[in-house]
């Protein structure tokens, strides 16, 4: 498990949220070209990735390297067969190849696949997870 993390005590600081989603990648590259981040998209930094500009390269890198040490914490605390990601990054061409890339040197690349669902597979399960919760028993509507 990786458990070391640099400067302050604050551990909200170095959680996955504040570390390694699209909106904080989205967040630092706004912050470096000086722009708002609703014009700042993910397809844009990944696009730029792609074209070799350095910025997005480092970040880019950053991010997966914030995922790879959340990701590795999950695989050695749960010893689950499979994670799976989702969300509308997933549906890049070549993001999964990318991620199990970086994820190789945690050793973790071969646990990681993609939901079927891409970018609906929250709310799919959101409503899933509501009907299994509020749901009459007799209700048959879908």
């Amino acid at each position: 498990m990786l458990s070391d993390r640099p400067g302050g005590r604050d551990p909200r600081r170095y959680s996955m949220n504040e570390n390694c989603t699209l909106k904080v990648l989205r967040h630092r590259y706004a912050e470096h070209i000086a722009a708002p981040l609703e014009s700042v998209t993910g397809e844009m930094i990944f696009d730029r990735y792609d074209a070799g500009d350095p910025v997005c390269q480092r970040l880019v890198a950053e991010f997966f390297n914030g995922l790879g040490h959340g990701l590795y914490n999950l695989v050695n605390i749960f010893d689950p067969q499979t994670i799976f990601i989702g969300g509308g990054i997933v549906e890049r061409p070549g993001f999964l190849a990318l991620l199990r890339q970086h994820l190789a040197w945690f050793g973790i690349a071969d646990y990681l696949d993609t939901v079927s669902h891409g970018n609906d597979a929250g709310l799919i399960g959101a409503v899933y997870h509501f009907n299994q919760h509020y749901r009459s028993p007799g209700d048959d509507r879908h």
